[in-house]
């Protein structure tokens, strides 16, 4: 079975091509230029005031990483079992869950 992305994408862009009118092709192709051309100077304004204040962007770095270390912490954590679940892992609780299922 051959991988053929590429020509599947080559010709959905022929068809959208075609599909779009060429004033519609212009306007993106100058708003992905400009939103280019603007995320080039943002990353160039954020170098010069790193070199300009090294000490508060380390802080920054380090206070960013701390916090989406604790957040990433509390939403991937393994949750504990409830008491439900460890009456089931009993054998008699695993007939009571089946019972209360059942009426309930």
């Amino acid at each position: 079975m051959e991988n053929n992305v590429m020509e599947k994408a080559t010709k959905y862009v022929d068809q959208s091509k075609q599909i779009l009118p060429d004033s519609v092709m212009k306007n993106a192709k100058d708003f992905a230029n400009i939103a280019g051309d603007q995320l080039g100077r943002a990353a160039d304004l954020t170098e010069k005031q790193v070199k300009k204040y090294p000490l508060p962007a380390i802080g920054i770095a380090v206070g960013a990483g701390i916090g989406l270390g604790v957040l990433g912490t509390l939403l991937f954590r393994p949750r504990q079992q409830t008491l439900m679940n460890r009456f089931e892992d009993l054998e008699l609780g695993s007939r009571l869950a089946k019972l209360y299922s059942k009426y309930f």
